[in-house]
C-alpha cells in the first residue's frame, strides 16, 4: 500500500493505492464416521487443498478537500475509492468435506412410534428427497465434496463516492452535509453477490412447481409460481454445485447524512445527526436466486431497482431483515453547579422489512422460503425509538 498527502494553498489532496493478493487453503483434517450410519456416513481422511484462484486486485484512493475561505469556515470535501472484498474462510472452505455439514432428505416411517428415526426405519433405498453440502447420493460413501469452486470466481469490486460540506455556522456550532454513492459487483466475503447453482443447469432446465397461493395480511391475494430443477440433469453432472460470480446482480446505495455539533461550551453540548438511505438492488435481463433457481425467496427477491435488505444469520428461528430508510440519533449534555451533569440520548429508524413469505418444497434444492410479497419491504415493522436520560 502507498499513500500521500499534499497541500497547497487551501486544498489537501490524499492519493492512495494498495495491492492484494489473496487466496487460501483448506488444511488436512479428519472426521469419524457416524454412529448410525456408519456405511452411508464413513470417516474422512481429507488431504487438503489450495483455491484454483488468486486474486489480484488494485484500489485506489483519492481524497480532496478545500477550504473555501482562509478561515477555513467553510470546507468542502470529496473522496473516491475502489476497493476489493476479502476472502474469508466459507470461500476457501466450500468444497472441503470435513468442514461443510453435508447433508441428505430421506423418507422414514416410525414404525415403534417413538418419533425418532431409527436406522431400520430410514427408507435409504427410496432414494433422496434432496441433498446438499457436497453430498452425492449417487456416491454416498465418497470421502470427497460433490461442490466446486469455480477457478474464475472473482472478488467484490466496491466504487465509492462522498462529497460534503463542513460549516462552522457560529463558535462551537458545526453543520456538516454528506452525500454518499457505493455500488458493488461481482461478489463479497458474505456470499451476497456470488451463487451457487447446480453444475450444467440452465434456465430451460426447470420446469414449473405447484404455484403458492393465498391471501396477504391487507387482503390482496397472491399467486406466485415456483420452479424445479430437472434432477436427471443435476444427477448427470455429478449432483454438484459450484460456488461462482452472480451473473447481472448488483447492488448500489444513495445516502444524505446532516449532522449538527454543538462542542462543550457554557455548560452544554449537543449532537444531532440524520440520514435518509437508499439501499437498491437489480438482477439483470434473466433474474435468477443465490441457487440459480427463478423462484422468488426472501433472500432473493427478484426485483430489479428493489430495496437492499441483509438477513441475519442463524437457525432461521429469529430473522432480522435489516435495511432502514431513515435514522435519527441526538444526543446532549447540560452542566449544573455542584458538578451535576444531565444528559439524554434519541434513536430513532424506521423499522425493518416484513417479509411475508411460505415455505415450499422446490425438488431437489429443498424446502425455500417463497417470497409472496410484491417487494421485500411491502411490509414493515413499526419505526423503532429509544430514549435513555440520566
Amino acid at each position: 500500500a502507498m499513500f500521500d498527502t499534499f497541500t497547497r494553498g487551501r486544498a489537501t489532496i490524499d492519493v492512495g493505492l494498495r495491492y492484494d493478493r489473496q487466496w487460501g487453503s483448506a488444511l488436512p483434517s479428519q472426521t469419524t464416521s457416524n454412529i448410525a450410519f456408519p456405511d452411508l456416513v464413513p470417516g474422512i481422511d481429507f488431504a487438503g487443498y489450495r483455491t484454483p484462484f488468486t486474486w489480484n486486485t488494485i484500489s485506489p484512493r483519492l481524497g480532496l478537500t478545500y477550504a473555501l475561505d482562509e478561515s477555513s469556515k467553510t470546507v468542502l470535501r470529496t473522496s473516491f475509492s475502489r476497493y476489493a472484498g476479502q476472502i474469508e474462510s466459507s470461500i476457501a472452505g466450500y468444497m472441503n468435506p470435513s468442514a461443510n455439514s453435508g447433508f441428505v432428505d430421506y423418507r422414514w416411517v416410525d414404525t415403534n412410534g417413538d418419533h425418532f428415526a431409527q436406522p431400520g426405519e430410514v427408507l435409504i433405498s427410496q432414494g433422496s428427497i434432496s441433498f446438499g453440502g457436497g453430498f452425492d447420493p449417487a456416491n454416498p460413501t465418497s470421502v470427497e465434496s460433490a461442490d466446486q469452486i469455480d477457478p474464475n470466481l472473482k472478488p467484490a469490486v466496491t466504487t465509492s463516492f462522498v462529497a460534503g460540506v463542513d460549516r462552522e455556522v457560529m463558535p462551537n456550532l458545526g453543520l456538516q452535509v454528506n452525500y454518499s454513492y457505493t455500488r458493488t459487483t461481482d461478489n463479497n466475503e458474505n456470499f451476497t453477490y456470488f451463487y451457487a447453482p447446480w453444475v450444467g443447469i440452465t434456465a430451460a432446465d426447470y420446469a414449473p412447481g405447484p404455484a403458492v397461493t393465498g391471501t396477504l395480511p391487507d387482503g390482496t391475494t397472491y399467486n406466485v409460481p415456483t420452479f424445479i430443477p430437472n434432477r436427471s440433469i443435476v444427477s448427470a453432472n455429478g449432483n454438484a454445485t459450484i460456488l461462482t460470480n452472480w451473473p447481472g446482480y448488483v447492488s448500489y446505495y444513495h445516502g444524505v447524512e446532516v449532522s449538527l455539533v454543538k462542542r462543550l461550551s457554557n455548560r452544554w453540548m449537543a449532537r444531532v445527526g440524520f440520514s435518509l438511505n437508499q439501499a437498491r438492488e437489480t438482477y439483470g435481463d434473466n433474474p435468477v436466486n443465490d441457487a440459480g433457481n427463478p423462484t422468488r425467496v426472501d433472500t432473493s427477491p427478484l426485483v430489479n431497482g428493489g430495496q437492499y435488505v441483509m438477513r441475519s444469520g442463524g437457525s432461521g428461528t429469529g430473522d432480522i431483515f435489516m435495511s432502514a430508510k431513515w435514522q435519527l440519533s441526538a444526543n446532549g449534555v447540560y452542566q449544573f453547579p455542584h458538578a451535576i451533569e444531565v444528559g439524554a440520548s434519541l434513536f430513532g429508524r424506521q423499522g425493518y422489512p416484513f417479509p411475508v413469505y411460505r415455505a415450499a418444497s422446490l425438488g431437489v434444492d429443498g424446502s425455500r422460503r417463497v417470497l409472496v410479497t410484491p417487494d421485500i419491504d411491502t411490509y414493515r415493522l413499526a419505526n423503532l425509538w429509544d430514549l435513555d436520560m440520566r
